[in-house]
């Protein structure tokens, strides 16, 4: 800003006259601004790769994870009873098939054929969002 202000006066010295001053100190010092930017010499991603620095790209994929496990649940609570039960408890709440079945006092078989049954129509209800 110091530099803005002494060009605009030394542009007054000389015997010219500005119209609107602050139109023109926003002119002259972005004008610096650039002057600055395109004396410095562009460095290259693998310049700065050999000094150390390593692009965080985990907290892009982390976010989409979340927004998509969201979307996800979300489908889950749209499911009946019997297969969202089930579902929370293999995927959710990390219990074995045959925990899942002692627990409901269900066949093994029943509850692989609910859980099977309902992650299907959670992948087709996914796909209708995506198309």
């Amino acid at each position: 800003m110091q530099e803005a202000f002494c060009r605009t006066w030394k542009y007054l010295a000389k015997g010219n006259t500005i119209d609107n001053l602050r139109a023109f100190l926003y002119k002259t010092a972005n004008n610096l601004i650039i002057d600055e930017s395109r004396k410095k010499k562009a460095v290259s991603l693998d310049q700065i790769m050999e000094k150390g620095f390593v692009p965080q790209t985990n907290s892009l994929i982390k976010t989409e994870n979340y927004l998509i496990s969201q979307e996800v649940l979300g489908l889950v609570e749209t499911l009946d009873k019997k297969y969202r039960d089930v579902i929370m408890m293999k995927y959710m709440e990390d219990l074995s098939t045959k925990e899942i079945s002692s627990i409901l006092h269900e066949t093994e078989n029943n509850i692989y054929i609910r859980v099977s049954r309902g992650f299907s129509k959670i992948r087709k209800a996914f796909q209708n969002q995506l198309a």
